[in-house]
């Protein structure tokens, strides 16, 4: 009876690991056939910057499509030129959560290697905190 109960514990374990696994793929935060190749920190006094490097056999469109929508429903606001324009050679997409200090730079390199796109991602958090201004520029 014992040998039952381990084998039926196992048989929940590895379906409880699949389920989760099969959500951690749908919670994701990249597209498909896409991959990370490299990450760089750099902090600074009042400035964190973190940039990732992707490869990606989807299209320059979809991989678009992907973070506008992504960055919209937590809240950021795409930066755009005025009138919006359809750039088919555009390479650098800006979003901004001003209220939270944070700011993304989406850039895309202008080469294709057989069919992959790299592009890059750069977050800047930056301090909401009041700054001091210059002693040359305060009054007294």
């Amino acid at each position: 009876m014992a040998k039952k109960h381990k084998y039926l514990f196992l048989l929940s374990f590895i379906f409880l690991a699949l389920s989760f696994s099969s959500l951690a793929q749908d919670l994701r935060l990249i597209p498909p056939q896409t991959e990370l190749v490299g990450q760089h920190k750099q902090e600074e006094e009042e400035l964190v910057t973190t940039s990732y490097q992707y490869k990606s056999r989807s299209s320059k469109e979809s991989i678009l499509e992907f973070y506008r929508l992504m960055f919209a429903n937590q809240g950021f606001t795409e930066i755009q030129g005025q009138p919006p324009r359809k750039d088919p050679y555009r390479l650098n997409y800006f979003f901004t959560k001003e209220q939270e200090g944070t700011m993304v730079l989406l850039n895309f390199l202008r080469l294709v290697d057989e069919g992959v796109y790299t592009y890059f991602i750069t977050t800047y958090h930056y301090s909401l905190k009041e700054m001091p201004l210059p002693d040359i520029l305060s009054e007294e």
